[in-house]
C-alpha cells in the first residue's frame, strides 16, 4: 500500500539543535588550509635543503679528490722533472 508523505519537512526541536555540533565555520576552514599549506611547504623545503646538502657533499667530495689527484701527479711529475715540487703545486694552486 502506498504510504502518505509529509509534504513539510519536520522541525528539530529546539533542545535537539542544540545538541548538535555546529560544523566549523569559514575562518576556521581558512586557518587549517593554512596550517596544512604551511606544514607541506616546510617539509618541501627541509627535503630540498636535505638534497642540497647531499648535492654539495658529493660535488665537494669529488672537487676534493680532482685537487688530490692534480696535486699527486704535479708532484710525481715534479720529481720526475727535476723541479721543486713546492713550487710545482703553488703553480698548480694559484698561490
Amino acid at each position: 500500500m502506498p504510504r502518505a508523505i509529509d509534504p513539510q519537512p519536520a522541525q528539530p526541536c529546539p533542545d535537539h539543535q542544540a545538541a548538535v555540533p555546529a560544523g566549523p565555520n569559514r575562518s576556521q576552514r581558512l586557518a587549517r588550509r593554512l596550517r596544512i599549506i604551511t606544514a607541506r611547504t616546510r617539509a618541501i623545503a627541509w627535503k630540498l635543503v636535505k638534497l642540497s646538502i647531499k648535492e654539495f657533499v658529493k660535488g665537494f667530495a669529488k672537487r676534493a679528490g680532482a685537487i688530490t689527484a692534480s696535486v699527486v701527479g704535479v708532484i710525481v711529475g715534479a720529481y720526475a722533472l727535476g723541479i721543486d715540487p713546492a713550487d710545482a703545486v703553488r703553480r698548480l694552486l694559484g698561490m
